[in-house]
């Protein structure tokens, strides 16, 4: 009795894309996928513009179907570097920062980098924790707010083979690139900006976080430009649970001394707009009674009636400028080789306060 073989079934292997422990895409699922090599998908990741239209077409749409997120940890680790930018700004609630931050994202984006946002609510301790973590990351560049710095920070920095950028300053002994401009210069140029308009009795109010030395550096200006015209100087702290509340507050203290200003300069503009409107309760005339005048240029300067005369920093082209440092170091972007030291100026908006 012979009995019937089995018969052996066959079945056409199903390749599917791998995937990682997570459930994740791999790049070499978005390489397979578009039918291109992995290293050029890599490329891709790194900047699209390394890639022809048509690579660059089919690797986006295979991204797109498989979901594939980088993983900037791996390619850092794979290299010297990762495609990480990182930047501490001191206050993110400032417009002015925000801007310098947003111009930076946007020309770096459009090279396959991406921005590592830190906050250092102006505390050099908390920039040294921040950079700490972001070094992980192995960043491409950093871009930091102002030169000084912890000697931890400074140690770290030291370090680094990669481009550090100090924004928002100037000072010819940092080592690192440089974009801004001289705070002592800018609070010299105010001050003379109301002394030449009369204005003899000049004050300026400091904010009241102690590390905010930029803010320090414009009242030292402020006050060699007064004693330069035989002028006495005055400086006073603001201090209130708001800007606004404090500029008020440091504009009534003001008003009261029996030898009270005719003008006061404020260390930032949301400070001076807490004194306009101050003066605005107490019927106190601006500029007739007391002149006015901020710094940052931020945007409500030019709402206020009467609108803000402020000292306002070139903020774009200093996110330009050092998005531009990044690239050229990598060999990437347009332009002339940057000067390690680049002093962007700034500009006295002639508002009607002052």
């Amino acid at each position: 009795m012979h009995m019937p073989k089995a018969s052996r079934s066959t079945s056409v292997p199903v390749v599917t894309p791998r995937r990682r422990s997570s459930g994740q895409a791999t790049l070499g699922d978005v390489a397979a996928r578009a039918g291109v090599a992995p290293i050029t998908v890599s490329r891709f990741i790194r900047d699209p513009r390394q890639v022809s239209d048509e690579l660059r077409t089919r690797i986006e749409t295979a991204v797109a179907e498989l979901e594939y997120v980088p993983n900037r940890i791996a390619q850092g680790l794979a290299g010297s570097h990762s495609s990480a930018v990182v930047a501490i700004m001191p206050s993110l609630a400032h417009s002015v920062f925000a801007q310098t931050l947003h111009v930076l994202t946007q020309h770096l984006q459009q090279y396959g980098y991406q921005i590592l946002l830190g906050n250092s609510g102006y505390s050099l301790a908390q920039e040294e924790d921040l950079l700490r973590t972001f070094l992980n990351w192995r960043p491409a560049a950093l871009v930091l707010t102002g030169h000084n710095h912890t000697q931890g920070t400074a140690k770290l920095l030291a370090q680094l083979k990669v481009p550090v950028i100090e924004t928002w300053d100037i000072n010819a002994r940092s080592p690192y690139f440089q974009v801004g401009f001289s705070h002592l210069h800018a609070g010299a140029a105010m001050a003379d900006y109301l002394l030449d308009r009369g204005y003899r009795r000049v004050a300026y109010v400091h904010n009241c976080l102690v590390e905010d030395l930029r803010s320090a550096e414009r009242g030292r200006g402020y006050s060699r430009a007064l004693e330069k015209r035989g002028e006495r100087p005055l400086i006073v702290e603001a201090r209130g649970n708001t800007p606004f509340e404090a500029g008020g507050a440091a504009l009534c203290a003001l008003m009261r001394q029996k030898r009270r200003p005719d003008a006061i300069f404020f260390a930032n503009d949301n400070i001076a707009t807490g004194a306009v409107l101050e003066a605005q309760r107490q019927g106190w005339r601006v500029p007739d009674d007391i002149a006015i005048a901020g710094f940052g240029g931020f945007p409500i300067a030019e709402q206020l009636v009467p609108a803000l005369t402020t000292l306002q920093p070139l903020h774009q082209q200093i996110g330009e400028i050092a998005a531009g440092i990044i690239l050229q170091h990598y060999g990437q972007g347009h332009g002339d080789q940057m000067e390690r030291r680049v002093d962007v100026g700034f500009e006295i908006a002639r508002r009607e306060s002052a």
